[in-house]
């Protein structure tokens, strides 16, 4: 079981490169919130099953489970308040209008 949660862990970590690559490349506020909210939700989900599945059952992993179910609730929702935000606040990207 060890090496299983350190082949997912190693995934996580490359699951996360990947996607600051990503970052880097895309310009655009709206397309680096979406990139940086996957990277956040799938690297650190992946990066943390293979810590659970490292550690074997015990207490450690349920916390670490429940971790997993709190970025799983406030990942998207952080994502959503950020973009929101900069939507209300007029920021516009890419020739799209003003709507008021």
């Amino acid at each position: 079981m060890k090496v299983i949660g350190e082949i997912l862990m190693g995934a996580g970590l490359f699951i996360m490169l990947c996607g600051i690559a990503g970052l880097l490349k895309n310009p655009g506020f709206y397309r680096r919130l979406l990139l940086s909210s996957l990277i956040d939700t799938v690297g650190l989900l992946v990066l943390l099953a293979g810590v659970a599945v490292r550690q074997g059952l015990g207490s450690f992993s349920f916390k670490v489970i429940l971790l997993m179910g709190i970025v799983i609730l406030t990942a998207p929702l952080s994502a959503h308040k950020l973009g929101r935000a900069a939507y209300l606040s007029g920021h516009r990207e890419g020739g799209m209008e003003h709507d008021e």
